[in-house]
């Protein structure tokens, strides 16, 4: 084996912290399928660094790659073979992966593999707690402190909005038909962890804090959110639900921003729609602050900037019958229709002072004690998911026991128990 420092290319889906966690989770597992999905998936992460630049990372890498890959999917089809009850088509996933390992497709490989991990593993708890441990740390930031909230779907621009008001500059492209801001420079140290790309897929996958410096010397702490109904995990969905909730409760006070992007139009304002739902489960008196609420529009065209309060009027008047019967979504449309009449907060990246912008915004009205008005919330599918992987755990518990596997008994009661306290601390299910 050897020591090695690897780079990661800037366009792959692998990063340096996601390599180092599928290193890290893999050595301390037992034998199993887990385990060898992991290991796989560590030595096909490999396959996509670019070994040229070397980075601050030093890992345990198989002299002979090749040779342990083939090794280890031999390894993985007994272990799937010895499974008594197993999703279904698991072997034929894991041939399609071997044969596109073999061909060195590794994005392929990969993709199949992960679909084997999650029909085995819908919940990854140490990805989960390791999500929470980050939004702790944000908590310590905001603890006593009157944030800006940004919250919208994936894909809305939120974390093109927190880049334009910590004043990194950015260039406009145009990618897969749709408006994408490039960042060009990130001036500020804080929005280094915050990234921004034209997928419909969220980047930010905890809440994350930004200091920005006032014209009276107090800083305005503005906060990235991952997208609710986030496209990227469960896990995601979870830490929103429990850390996000856990860190805002903590504040002095809250400005909730909801950032609509111009897209939303063509689809009648339906993630909109899925955004009012979980609003009202984070803040389940959510009339009696509507108020709090602004409104930023993203992506807007010049000349379609002042039909915006228009536009929303006509959609409103052509509800269809579920939309007039959603009051939740019908008290957050009404109040976006009232706070576009005078002129609505729209956003160029490119040519807006942001500080126009924040003074806006911090002229509105905050909901004050926070830690009496947010609770914490999940989605139901979150929800279900969470409840399949504890059957799954005392299901693998059983079958390991039978085969006098207690390394793996013991491991899968440890993961048991990580979930039951997240589940007892935090969530309510039925």
């Amino acid at each position: 084996m050897s020591i090695v420092g690897s780079s990661i290319r800037e366009n792959d889906s692998i990063d340096i912290e996601s390599l180092t966690n599928l290193y890290r989770d893999s050595e301390h597992m037992p034998p199993c399928l887990e385990k060898s999905l992991n290991v796989l998936l560590f030595y096909i992460a490999l396959k996509q660094c670019d070994q040229t630049t070397s980075l601050d990372l030093c890992i345990n890498k198989p002299d002979d790659l090749d040779a342990e890959i083939e090794k280890e999917y031999e390894f993985l089809k007994q272990q799937a073979a010895k499974r008594e009850i197993q999703p279904k088509d698991i072997q034929k996933l894991i041939n399609f992966s071997h044969v596109n390992a073999r061909r060195q497709s590794w994005r392929y490989a990969q993709n199949y593999l992960k679909k084997v991990l999650k029909s085995i593993r819908p919940l990854d708890i140490q990805e989960l707690c390791r999500l929470i441990k980050k939004v702790d740390d944000a908590a310590v930031l905001i603890e006593d402190k009157d944030i800006i909230l940004l919250l919208g779907v994936t894909g809305s621009g939120k974390s093109t909005t927190i880049h334009f008001l910590g004043e990194s500059t950015m260039k406009k492209e145009i990618v897969n038909g749709m408006v994408h801001f490039q960042l060009t420079e990130v001036k500020n140290e804080d929005l280094r962890q915050v990234t921004t790309s034209a997928r419909a897929k969220s980047d930010t996958r905890h809440i994350i804090p930004v200091r920005i410096p006032s014209d009276d010397g107090d800083d305005i702490i503005v906060c990235d959110t991952p997208g609710f109904e986030d496209t990227n995990s469960v896990e995601v969905d979870i830490a929103n639900g429990i850390s996000v909730i856990k860190a805002i409760q903590g504040c002095h006070s809250v400005r909730p921003v909801v950032v609509v992007s111009y897209k939303s139009i063509g689809d009648r304002f339906q993630g909109l729609r899925s955004l009012a739902y979980i609003l009202v489960g984070l803040l389940p008196g959510i009339a009696d602050h509507i108020r709090c609420f602004s409104f930023v529009f993203t992506k807007y065209p010049k000349d379609e900037r002042q039909t915006i309060h228009e536009s929303l009027k006509a959609i409103r008047k052509d509800f269809n019958e579920t939309e007039k019967s959603d009051a939740s979504f019908r008290k957050i449309f009404d109040e976006m229709i009232t706070k576009t009449r005078r002129r609505p907060i729209t956003i160029d990246p490119i040519k807006d002072n942001p500080m126009d912008v924040l003074n806006e915004l911090m002229t509105s009205e905050s909901i004050a004690r926070p830690n009496e008005v947010f609770r914490f919330s999940i989605t139901e599918s979150s929800r279900t998911i969470v409840q399949e992987q504890s059957r799954k755990y005392q299901s693998s518990i059983v079958s390991a026991t039978k085969h006098f596997d207690y390394l793996l008994v013991k491991y899968k009661l440890d993961q048991l128990k990580q979930v039951t306290f997240v589940v007892s601390t935090h969530l309510t299910l039925d």
